[in-house]
């Protein structure tokens, strides 16, 4: 579990991200007869978005808010999965601390109480503070490259700029902020 948060985004990047988000941003780019400078900015677009769309679901299986979106809380971290904040509080994290994380994470356990112990190991060392300001940083790369776009309609910069907030602010997401 000695894995570094920027080699994991690097994972997600290619094995999720790639053929979810960018992949359709370079097919519709392709279809639309972008020249060289938007198709790398579509591809770029699909980069930022699905990686920062990763990491508040990772954060959203661990953390959710409502019932209405059928997660579980702590699902990852009963599966043992690792995801960034998990990498976080490895990286910061005290000894004993983080020993414990990796326990409850190998142990594969549904025992609430020890998926409330890893949640809160988590949010102790804001690791969840941490990963939502991670989210942030792609989605403002993401305005950035929309800011740089020629779009053929006035109103598609606007369009695009207005799916960002929905990133940052889905009401199941609430409970990481600080």
């Amino acid at each position: 579990m000695a894995h570094d948060p920027l080699e994991y985004l690097q994972s997600v990047l290619h094995r999720s991200t790639s053929h979810t988000y960018r992949m359709p941003f370079k097919i519709g780019a392709s279809i639309a007869n972008a020249d060289d400078r938007a198709f790398a900015a579509y591809s770029r677009l699909g980069e930022e978005i699905g990686l920062a769309f990763h990491v508040i679901d990772d954060q959203i299986n661990v953390v959710p808010m409502t019932e209405e979106w059928s997660k579980t809380t702590a699902k990852d971290i009963a599966a043992g999965t690792v995801t960034l904040q998990v990498l976080l509080i490895l990286q910061r994290a005290d000894r004993n601390r983080a020993a414990e994380l990796v326990r409850i994470l190998r142990a594969s356990t549904t025992d609430q109480r020890e998926l409330r112990n890893a949640v809160g190991i988590m949010r102790e060392r804001g690791a969840l503070i941490e990963a939502r300001a991670v989210v942030g940083q792609h989605l403002d790369v993401c305005l950035r490259i929309i800011s740089n776009m020629d779009f053929p309609h006035s109103d598609d910069s606007e369009l695009w700029c207005s799916i960002i907030p929905y990133f940052w602010n889905r009401d199941r997401w609430k409970e990481a902020s600080p």
